[in-house]
């Protein structure tokens, strides 16, 4: 369960959010589709399959670069022609940051940006697509040049024809089938021996709160442990709960507006929406709560 409110007085009532029309905003579809590429261990085991693809984007692939072995950010492709091709798994989060673009985009008929947190001038520009795929993890390809020398027009170009190839091969709702070691599901034991802030790390990058471990605040109450860290903007409160049975032993808010929905392919998320702040509470496989 996240628990987050804004850290100044909020407004007095329930406002509900709009996505910018220019893409920058959370995806406000049901995440309901499967995870496209695997995340975590086999990251980039896919890879050989779209060599030949991606290498048709510049005479050819001669250098790939395993992010999962290299400890690199994601799965790249080096290109003959000097262009890199690198692809990375995120949430589709808000963009928060100086862009020198940034637009609404589709890619292979589905919704997506397109974006660069670089000036176009610099010689190191870089420019990203990124699917909203209805997935808890979307796909997004890094374009730039090898010599760092690129020319901003042309990366984004790329990363977009990247993407659509990706989509195409990888993403159910675009005709594709996700990579084989694309686990959807947690494993047997995963939040064994976890606490809340165990799970808060990476959600809280996500949410504009400080995620560093001694930014965290660790407590319990009688249904589990707890974890909170409050930022300039937003404070988000974590609850993981092992010993309920799921989302009917944890009891809603009382006058909150309650939603319940899909998170990816086996999981029921509910939703509760307060003026001064918002619920998110998921139900693992098993009756276990958490976030």
């Amino acid at each position: 369960m996240i628990t987050l409110r804004p850290s100044a007085p909020p407004a007095a009532a329930i406002t509900e959010y709009q996505a910018p029309a220019n893409g920058s905003g959370y995806d406000t579809a049901v995440w309901d589709q499967p995870i496209p590429l695997p995340v975590g261990a086999n990251l980039c085991s896919w890879m050989p399959e779209m060599t030949e693809a991606f290498g048709s984007l510049g005479g050819g692939v001669v250098r790939t670069s395993d992010g999962s072995v290299e400890g690199g950010p994601g799965c790249t492709f080096t290109l003959a022609d000097g262009n890199v091709l690198q692809v990375r798994n995120d949430p589709y989060y808000a963009i928060n940051q100086y862009t020198s673009v940034l637009e609404a985009a589709t890619f292979a008929g589905l919704p997506g940006r397109m974006y660069s947190f670089m000036p176009a001038d610099d010689p190191d520009v870089t420019c990203t697509a990124q699917l909203a795929g209805r997935s808890i993890a979307v796909p997004a390809v890094d374009a730039f040049a090898r010599d760092n020398n690129g020319d901003q027009q042309a990366m984004c170009a790329l990363a977009r024809h990247g993407m659509e190839l990706l989509a195409r091969r990888y993403v159910p709702l675009a005709g594709g089938t996700p990579a084989r070691d694309a686990i959807q599901d947690l494993p047997p034991g995963a939040l064994d021996a976890k606490s809340a802030c165990d799970l808060a790390g990476t959600a809280l990058y996500h949410l504009n709160v400080p995620y560093r471990e001694e930014a965290r605040q660790r407590g319990s109450t009688a249904l589990g442990t707890t974890c909170m860290s409050a930022g300039q903007e937003n404070t988000a409160t974590f609850l993981l709960t092992t010993g309920t049975p799921g989302l009917a032993g944890v009891p809603p808010v009382a006058g909150a507006k309650i939603t319940t929905s899909r998170f990816g392919t086996s999981y029921t998320l509910r939703l509760e929406q307060e003026p001064a702040r918002c619920t998110a509470s998921l139900e693992f496989t098993g009756g276990r709560c958490s976030s």
